[in-house]
């Protein structure tokens, strides 16, 4: 049958509120996540930059987009990156792994999803995972391509230009998000 998720395709804000239970967003918050979970209009995909603050709460973001994605358009690839193996595990990861532990039963996501107990990894099906990789070789990325790609940079600033060249390489037009 279909997936419970399909319906928060477009829906990323219903995703984070109905089964990641987040009650306390942002205006900031809601506002990004009505860009990045409405369908894509003028360009192939869509791009979003968030900016750094203090308080933005950008990690979580990321965690909840990561899961999203996963759950939302599987079969799919979703690649994180940060500068640090500290970033990956400890800020973005950290958020999955917490987010997907705090969801109501009846979706069946949590620690079964993750194919580790500290590992930045997802996996369903070879065509359907999500993985964070510590930014030092843009090589971590080539050969990546499925129809649904999704691409997280945590703290961007500290990555290279070349992951912004790869990444955008690897879109195909009219079926990359």
């Amino acid at each position: 049958g279909e997936s419970p998720f399909f319906k928060y395709r477009y829906d990323a804000l219903g995703y984070f509120r109905d089964v990641l239970k987040a009650k306390y967003l942002s205006d900031a918050q809601i506002h990004l996540l009505g860009l990045i979970g409405r369908p894509s209009d003028e360009d192939w995909h869509r791009k979003i930059a968030v900016g750094a603050s203090v308080n933005y709460g950008k990690s979580f973001l990321g965690g909840g987009i990561t899961n999203w994605y996963y759950d939302a358009w599987g079969p799919c690839i979703v690649a994180t990156t940060a500068p640090s193996q500290q970033s990956v595990v400890d800020l973005l990861w950290k958020e999955v792994r917490l987010q997907r532990g705090r969801a109501d039963n009846r979706w069946h996501i949590g620690p079964q999803d993750f194919i580790g107990p500290q590992a930045p990894s997802m996996r369903r099906a070879p065509d359907w995972w999500a993985k964070g990789y510590v930014a030092a070789k843009g090589e971590n990325f080539k050969g990546r391509h499925v129809e649904n790609m999704c691409f997280i940079f945590d703290e961007a600033v500290g990555l290279d230009e070349m992951y912004f060249r790869m990444t955008k390489g690897m879109f195909k037009p009219n079926t990359s998000h």
